[in-house]
């Protein structure tokens, strides 16, 4: 079995918390690839950390907005992490432009907080529903062409 299709068939049998998760660790790791490359001012490894990094966090926002326009779960706490996510979105942007690095340390410390609750919340609530997928996962496209937490 080839390493995509392993990756592919790894997606497509995972619950929506098991993506959500997946989705949280490869978020607080693009940070921490973005604070390296500003640390070594790899300007091109600072434009890709951070494109991975909103990309992410602009997928987290829109699942949980269109959530609320299919009638799903409400509630304030959805409008409140959506204006979280357009904060660290905006902090991650600032630390790049402006090469600070220490921005990013509030932003992490958000994002290990947000990954343990979710942590928390989806091994007290285990669904084993996997997710069915329309379309096929392709591991040769850009990041943020590919990641969702939508269904």
């Amino acid at each position: 079995m080839s390493i995509q299709a392993y990756q592919s068939a790894s997606v497509n049998t995972m619950t929506k918390g098991e993506i959500l998760l997946k989705l949280y660790q490869g978020l607080i790791k693009t940070v921490d690839m973005l604070e390296e490359a500003i640390v070594r001012r790899d300007i091109p490894g600072k434009i890709d950390a951070t494109n991975r990094s909103t990309a992410i966090l602009g997928e987290l926002a829109m699942a949980l907005e269109a959530n609320k326009e299919e009638g799903g779960e409400t509630g304030d706490w959805q409008d409140r992490l959506i204006a979280l996510y357009l904060f660290l979105m905006e902090e991650i942007s600032v630390a790049n432009i402006r090469n600070e690095d220490r921005r990013l340390k509030p932003v992490k410390e958000i994002l290990e907080g947000l990954l343990e609750a979710w942590g928390d919340a989806v091994s007290k609530n285990p669904s084993r529903t996997s997710v069915k997928r329309s379309f096929p996962v392709d591991h040769g496209k850009a990041p943020e062409s590919r990641l969702s937490v939508r269904g």
